[in-house]
């Protein structure tokens, strides 16, 4: 229900059509994330904590960027729409960050923490002073997902180690 708010938001109050987009994106992630957390490990057990290789981060920067910019240029020339490019290339890189946190990578929390930080500078911008605060906690949230995830991937390794 609150993405289909958010969504309804983004679009219609705010010109936000790429963030819109993203908030049925996210409604349809949120299922595949749960399965995937509950049931993606080994032998469909619960998936661990893993890193993300360099090749894996170049990918996401190269596919997001590139995404981004072609999604802000489609919606530059067809739509109405505010802070076009900024709010398409932070869709881009939500997406991927979206598949990095179903497949538990530590990192995608790093990423959350940049495009949540450019969502703020755009709500602001946009006068969404809520949706603004509502990023800066998420900021938070992201922190404390990766220091939760980092001393959860170095109690696994040390498991690992000893046995």
């Amino acid at each position: 229900m609150s993405t289909a708010v958010w969504g309804y938001q983004s679009l219609v109050v705010y010109e936000l059509v790429s963030d819109a987009i993203l908030q049925l994106f996210y409604l349809i992630m949120a299922g595949v994330g749960v399965w995937q957390w509950q049931r993606g490990g080994d032998k469909g057990g619960q998936l661990p904590v893993t890193r993300m290789t360099m090749p894996q981060h170049l990918a996401l920067i190269v596919f997001a960027g590139t995404g981004g910019s072609a999604l802000g240029l489609f919606f530059n020339t067809t739509l109405q729409a505010a802070a076009t490019y900024p709010d398409a290339i932070t869709t881009a890189f939500s997406i991927g960050a979206t598949f990095l946190l179903i497949r538990r990578k530590l990192e995608n929390w790093l990423y959350w923490i940049v495009i949540d930080a450019v969502y703020v500078w755009i709500y602001r911008g946009q006068g969404a002073h809520l949706f603004a605060l509502m990023m800066v906690i998420n900021i938070m949230v992201a922190a404390y997902g990766f220091f939760t995830w980092r001393r959860e991937l170095t109690r696994e390794h040390q498991i690992a180690a000893a046995g």
